[in-house]
This record gives C-alpha cells, sequence and structure tokens, in this order.
C-alpha cells in the first residue's frame, strides 16, 4: 500500500507530511483509502518516526508492506477479542462473586473489554516507510 505526499517538517527523528492523494495505490483490500491506516490530522497532515535524508518540500511515498498490514491486523482484531473474552470472564466471575444473574454483567463486561480494547488499538499506529521521490 503506497501514498504520496510532500514533506512539510523534518525534525531529528520525526517527519511531517501532508497526503497529496485521497486513496492509496496497490491496496488489494479496496477500501479506497478509508482504512484509517494513513491516521492524518485535520488538515491532511501526518507525522511519523523516521530519519530519512529528506527536505520540506520534497515529494516521497509513504508504504506499508503486507507483513506490516498482517501484524497490523492482527494485533487489532486479537486485541479485540482478547478484551471480548476478558470481559466476559470478568462480567461471569464478578456475577458468581455476587450471586446474581450472570447474563447481564456477561454482557456488560463483554461490551466494556471490547471497547478497552479498541480504544488501545487506536492509539496504535503502523508507521510507514518514507521513499523519497524527487527532489523541488
Amino acid at each position: 500500500m503506497q501514498r504520496r505526499a510532500r514533506v512539510l517538517s523534518v525534525g531529528a527523528q520525526v517527519v511531517t507530511v501532508r497526503l497529496e492523494d485521497s486513496a492509496c495505490e496497490g491496496c488489494s483490500s479496496g477500501c479506497g483509502g478509508r482504512c484509517d491506516l494513513f491516521r492524518s490530522d485535520e488538515c491532511n497532515q501526518f507525522t511519523l518516526v523516521c530519519r530519512a535524508q529528506v527536505v520540506p518540500g520534497q515529494l516521497v511515498m509513504l508504504t506499508v508492506g503486507d507483513r506490516q498490514l498482517r501484524t497490523a491486523a492482527l494485533h487489532g482484531y486479537g486485541r479485540a477479542l482478547l478484551g471480548l473474552l476478558l470481559g466476559a470472564a470478568a462480567g461471569a466471575a464478578l456475577a458468581h462473586w455476587l450471586e446474581v444473574a450472570a447474563d447481564p454483567l456477561v454482557l456488560i463486561g463483554l461490551v466494556l473489554g471490547v471497547a478497552a480494547a479498541l480504544w488501545h488499538t487506536r492509539s496504535r499506529a503502523v508507521n510507514p516507510l518514507l521513499t523519497p521521490i524527487a527532489a523541488d
């Protein structure tokens, strides 16, 4: 998966770019850029950790490999599944300890477990490889 971007600023270990196009190229999932993998702000800017030799104004290509995509999917779905199971188990244990009906507490635990797992996953972004295209 690739997206074109223009370098806005270069720091010691970070590079801020503005995404140039609206959709990814070479993505087999066909999401059209809606996957939120290149999470940008309202100005379509994206900051990544890298030490590339680029200058402000330079056109670059942001690339995320298949292996990185599989790993990100595994972490995202794996955390959601783990949150679902742990939340349901915690709800069942609490219901058993309180000696009340298990179903409502299992459902509440399930929802809270998935919500916590997804919230934790949202804070993790894939760091794409930055490749200079041309110096302007």
